[in-house]
């Protein structure tokens, strides 16, 4: 079966906009029971003139509700090609969040919201490689016993986060679970359509589904070319900001031998001034071989 490629933010926002399929899908991917969710794209906007249409630059947050009725701000990232500005970017949204009054609950501006992060990347970790999804989480451990501790504070839930990274590519090879499964659906590639497999898992048809209807949506295939054509540009500003950057250092390399060549040769000519004054050698005779001034010998001597 064919269906649109949710790596792309237009396919990804169609896909969260059913809140059904979006409930469904970060909570597979948290392991956690979701009540409601509430899903707030930040977009920026980028303005095809030619196309006659807008493509966002989309950061996702979603606010859900657990079933203890405690909130969870949800950060979502897809990041399809590798850019020297990645983590730069992620982190400066990362502070609008947490600065963001707007995370606190309802009535009661001085009660901050935890904050989870959940990163689709299009690329591998340098190191990482046995592992499509990383969880990361925070542990609470007595710094004297090594005990962990159980139960949870506020103070450390609302200053610190956990944190879910995606590899995308390695689910080529690992498919091993349920969410492995589910997450298959996404390929880091940029073929708008891809082909997946037809699974009998309810979440895993409920997604496959939606994705199938953004793959008829002409709307959404012009928006994909666009973010191609976006993509592109960056990788090859960010190809040729390296290219500068590595001739700088080269520069920088070859005035810093240059520099050390000359004081070399400083440093030879003086002890060979020295060496002919011990020897008996008039000065103007030096200075003419040396092709330098008396002046300049007798500063050195």
């Amino acid at each position: 079966m064919k269906v649109a490629n949710p790596i792309y933010d237009s396919v990804f926002k169609y896909l969260l906009a059913d809140n059904h399929v979006a409930k469904v899908l970060i909570s597979n991917i948290l392991d956690i029971q979701i009540n409601t969710l509430h899903l707030e794209p930040t977009e920026i906007n980028y303005k095809d003139e030619e196309r006659n249409f807008t493509i966002f630059r989309i950061d996702f947050k979603a606010t859900i509700t657990l079933e203890n009725n405690e909130k969870q701000v949800v950060l979502i990232e897809i990041q399809k090609a590798k850019l020297n500005t990645d983590i730069v970017r992620f982190r400066k949204y990362l502070g609008t969040q947490y600065a963001d009054p707007n995370n606190s609950y309802p009535n009661q501006p001085e009660k901050a919201i935890p904050i989870y992060t959940i990163y689709f990347l299009g690329h591998n970790l340098d190191h990482s490689t046995q592992s499509p999804i990383i969880n990361v989480n925070r542990e609470y451990i007595d710094n004297y016993s090594k005990e962990k501790l159980t139960e949870k504070e506020e103070f450390i839930e609302c200053l610190t986060h956990n944190s879910v990274v995606v590899q995308i590519p390695l689910f080529k090879i690992y498919r091993r679970n349920k969410l492995e499964k589910l997450l298959s659906i996404f390929e880091a590639s940029t073929n708008h359509e891809v082909e997946i497999e037809e699974l009998e898992d309810e979440d895993y048809q409920l997604v496959s589904r939606r994705l199938l209807k953004a793959n008829a949506d002409n709307a959404i295939r012009k928006q994909m070319d666009v973010e191609d054509e976006i993509i592109s540009e960056l990788t090859n500003k960010d190809r040729k900001i390296a290219t500068l950057e590595s001739r700088n250092e080269e520069i920088t390399k070859e005035k810093e031998e240059e520099r050390k060549q000359k004081e070399v040769e400083k440093i030879q000519k003086e002890e060979a001034i020295k060496m002919m004054i011990k020897f008996g050698i008039p000065l103007e005779t030096i200075a003419n071989n040396l092709k330098i001034s008396v002046e300049e010998i007798n500063k050195i001597i």
